[in-house]
């Protein structure tokens, strides 16, 4: 990378090149004087030849020749993000992501979107939080992905913001707090909202349909918590009441179709040991994606609430939590089987299989059940 010193020197021959040219001076001459300032690493004479190397692309007809004008541009574009040009090091990083004009790499694409994060670019930083929340080319790290997150919503980007909200929401990176959830979405519907009314002003980069589909994200996050805390005060409400006006919010949205408020509706009516309500609103929520709703009926089936066991059953819908979203205690519950052998074959080492696959997404049960198999073993 250029050192601060460098920089200025071929700033000033950059401004005489361009002075030339405009006073009509020999452009040949200037073009190889520019071609050389380019490719010693000055990020605006990278510019300058890559648009002329673009521009050439359409002057020629044959293939190699386009590959080759555009395989240079795209050395000039890497080289002046190498060189500190932050437009262009997201750019680079944008084209490793995708496999344009570079072999895909999602490691190469991290380390530029990192390294033009570092240099303060907003929708670097959201990506590289992405980047670091997914694991894609670097360790999944759920704390440092909060870290540039937050960066990059100080900074006004709509879709940080919901995934800040989204981490407090989930405990993913943060301590899970519903009003910090709340507060991040209620920022992020409120900020894409300002930017559709101003076009994006005091944004360095604007899309109206990322702030649309911000609206719409934040929307739908905003009324997931209303779910989640009519639930959880549902089931700390002493008066009756006052359990009645919240559970019929609940049931309204479960009638909508909220898979999470399905979910409680479940759970209540398990309660109530009404069996046939319970997974009459659990196969609701589990047609709407809830792996818990899956691994509730199992549970009902297994333990022959309200019915005759059915170990068949049961596993069918334990199996369907563990492959729809890898549910931790359907995962249990399957090594119990296997070590029962109920229904399944009785097998030592398939359950402890299924057991390790448990413990490591947290289950203590699998754990115990581990220490105790192992040891037998």
């Amino acid at each position: 990378m250029l050192s601060a010193k460098e920089l200025k020197k071929y700033d000033k021959q950059y401004e005489k090149i361009i002075t030339d040219l405009k006073a009509g001076k020999d452009k040949a001459k200037l073009r190889k004087k520019m071609d050389k300032l380019a490719h010693a690493g000055h990020p605006k004479a990278c510019l300058f030849i890559r648009a002329a190397l673009l521009n050439g692309v359409e002057q020629v007809t044959s293939q190699q020749d386009k590959a080759n004008f555009l395989n240079a541009a795209n050395n000039l574009l890497k080289i002046a993000a190498d060189n500190g040009d932050v437009d262009c090091q997201y750019a680079v990083a944008a084209r490793y992501e995708k496999g344009d004009g570079f072999p895909k790499s999602d490691r190469d694409a991290f380390f530029y979107y990192h390294m033009a994060a570092r240099n303060g670019d907003a929708k670097a930083q959201t990506n590289v939080g992405r980047y670091y929340s997914l694991g894609i080319g670097a360790q999944q790290n759920r704390k440092e992905a909060i870290y540039w997150f937050e960066q990059a919503a100080n900074q006004g980007e709509t879709i940080a913001m919901i995934n800040m909200a989204n981490g407090y929401e989930n405990g993913k990176g943060v301590p899970k707090d519903n009003q910090k959830a709340i507060d991040w979405y209620t920022k992020a519907l409120e900020n894409a909202r300002r930017l559709l009314a101003t076009g994006g002003q005091g944004m360095k980069e604007y899309s109206e349909t990322n702030e649309q589909k911000g609206i719409e994200l934040a929307t739908q996050g905003l009324r997931r918590m209303d779910i989640q805390i009519q639930c959880e005060e549902y089931r700390a409400m002493q008066s009756e009441y006052l359990k009645e006006i919240t559970l019929k919010k609940i049931r309204q949205y479960a009638d909508e179709g909220e898979w999470r408020a399905q979910f409680e509706m479940g759970l209540i009516s398990e309660n109530e040991k009404n069996y046939e309500e319970a997974i009459r609103w659990y196969t609701l929520a589990s047609d709407n994606g809830s792996s818990g709703a899956m691994r509730n009926i199992g549970l009902i089936y297994y333990y022959g609430k309200g019915r005759a066991v059915d170990y068949k059953i049961a596993y069918e819908w334990f199996m369907k939590a563990i492959h729809h979203a890898a549910n931790t205690h359907a995962m249990y519950m399957v090594g119990e089987m296997y070590e029962k052998g109920l229904y399944v074959p009785k097998n030592t080492d398939t359950a402890i299989s299924w057991y390790k696959k448990a413990d490591m997404q947290g289950s203590p049960e699998a754990r115990g059940r581990l220490q105790t198999l192992i040891n037998y073993k």
